[in-house]
């Protein structure tokens, strides 16, 4: 069946274009209508930034409520597009991804890469704000595509499809930008977490292999499972050497390199170990390792 879709004629804004995109790709035999006339929104499908009602279960988004005081992960009040993304995001990803799948942090991910901008600056918020960041400039240049006769609703609905285009075309790249690293990060979580488990009671974990996100990976691991003694060290392959990294720097430090280079066998192999001790390097694994088992103590 058609839905129909209703929101604002006149100018539009990042917010409105953005939620028309993802509603058009989940139901792409919809009838998009621009108008404020109170009779088509009540018969509408689905409305998006007009109609002076704040209803996501009956799919009516129109953040310009005073009772509409809904964030999505912090203190930023989220716009339509915010509102249409929390509801049917899930679907949109599966939809542009065409996998069944979607994980929590793909999720959050394209949210603070994409949405949150258009939902900070729809509302109000300046563009050097700490709170949030600019990824994209998205809301900027939607507005460029507004005619200079925002009130001719044919010439103005030809612009939004325009606009819609454009947001179709950034989404699909932070989308599949995202998804790559999604999927790397999930296998990294999988071997990352196969060595935690295989520790043995040690400080510390060897990597010997590329990992670019075991920071993430290890606080993910510790954020779900609750242990006496975490580690407090990652060791791994820096080109043809070791380094050694501290992982919880307020609770575990590494030993100060006079005592280092006094203790371990081979001092010459010791190539750097930083003041702030929470990094060392050295040339061979044996020495890094030694360095972990002194700075056990």
């Amino acid at each position: 069946m058609t839905k129909i879709i209703v929101t604002h004629n006149g100018q539009f804004h990042a917010d409105e274009v953005f939620a028309y995109t993802l509603l058009n790709t989940i139901f792409p035999d919809n009838k998009l209508v621009r108008t404020r006339d109170a009779n088509i929104i009540e018969k509408a499908d689905i409305v998006i930034d007009v109609g002076f009602t704040y209803n996501p279960d009956k799919d009516r988004f129109d953040h310009h409520q005073e009772d509409c005081n809904e964030t999505f992960t912090d203190d930023i009040l989220i716009s339509s597009a915010g509102m249409v993304y929390k509801k049917y995001g899930i679907s949109y990803l599966k939809t542009i991804l065409g996998v069944e799948n979607i994980s929590e942090e793909l999720y959050l991910d394209y949210y603070k890469n994409l949405v949150e901008e258009v939902d900070a600056i729809d509302n109000g918020l300046k563009q050097n704000n700490d709170k949030f960041s600019i990824n994209t400039g998205i809301s900027r240049m939607v507005a460029r595509f507004n005619s200079d006769k925002v009130f001719d609703n044919d010439i103005q609905f030809n612009k939004f499809m325009e606009a819609v285009k454009y947001t179709e075309f950034v989404s699909k790249i932070i989308i599949m930008e995202l998804y790559s690293k999604d999927t790397m990060f999930a296998e990294e979580y999988k071997r990352i977490s196969l060595l935690i488990d295989e520790n043995n009671d040690k400080q510390y974990i060897i990597v010997d292999f590329d990992c670019l996100n075991w920071y993430k990976c290890v606080n993910k691991y510790y954020n779900k499972k609750t242990y006496k003694d975490i580690i407090n060290w990652i060791i791994y392959k820096d080109n043809e050497n070791w380094r050694i990294r501290t992982i919880n720097y307020e609770s575990k430090k590494l030993k100060d390199e006079k005592y280092l280079r006094d203790n371990v066998n081979n001092k010459d192999e010791i190539l750097f170990v930083h003041k702030a001790k929470f990094i060392a390097s050295a040339s061979t694994l044996e020495t890094i390792v030694e360095i972990a088992e002194l700075s056990s103590d």
